[in-house]
C-alpha cells in the first residue's frame, strides 16, 4: 500500500532523477514531467516540493555529509537509483525536523526495494543510517555541540 508521503518521495525520486541526467533546472523537470503526464507526479505536491527544493538549496551539504559516511565508495560509483535515494534521504534526514528519520529511512528502503537492485535495499540503509548517527541531535545542537 502507498502512502500520500511515499508518493510524494517516489515523484521526488523521479524529478530528482531526470534533472540529474537531462542537467534541467528544477523549474523545468517539474513541468515536463507534469505536461508528460507522469503517472504519479504531481508537481504541485508539497512535500515532493519541498524534497526537492531543499535538496537543490543544499546539495553541496548533501553530498558532503554522503561522502563523509561512504566507505570504500566514493558518490560517482553509486548507481543512479542508489545515489538519488540516498541523496533524497539525506536531504530528509538532515533538514526535516518533522519527520522521524527512522521512518524516513524505512521509506527510502521501500523505495530502493522497486527501484533499485537486489543490493540497494541493505546499502542505502546502511548509508542513511550512518548518516543519520553522525547528525547532532537538535539538544546537542541547541547546546552548542555539547551533549
Amino acid at each position: 500500500m502507498s502512502t500520500p508521503r511515499r508518493r510524494s518521495r517516489e515523484a521526488a525520486l523521479q524529478a530528482e532523477f531526470a534533472r540529474h541526467h537531462t542537467e534541467d533546472d528544477l523549474d523545468e523537470v517539474v513541468t515536463n514531467l507534469g505536461a508528460a503526464g507522469e503517472t504519479e507526479f504531481r508537481p504541485q505536491d508539497e512535500f515532493s516540493m519541498r524534497l526537492l527544493t531543499t535538496l537543490t538549496r543544499y546539495e553541496a551539504e548533501i553530498d558532503r555529509a554522503i561522502a563523509a559516511v561512504l566507505r570504500k565508495w566514493t558518490a560517482e560509483r553509486l548507481g543512479g537509483a542508489d545515489r538519488t535515494l540516498i541523496r533524497l534521504g539525506a536531504a530528509e534526514l538532515l533538514y526535516f525536523e518533522d519527520v522521524p528519520p527512522r521512518a524516513a529511512i524505512n521509506e527510502y528502503i521501500e523505495l530502493a526495494k522497486l527501484y533499485g537492485d537486489n543490493e540497494s535495499p541493505r546499502f542505502v540503509n546502511g548509508v542513511l543510517d550512518a548518516i543519520r548517527k553522525a547528525k547532532p541531535s537538535a539538544r546537542e545542537e541547541r547546546a552548542g555541540g555539547r551533549s
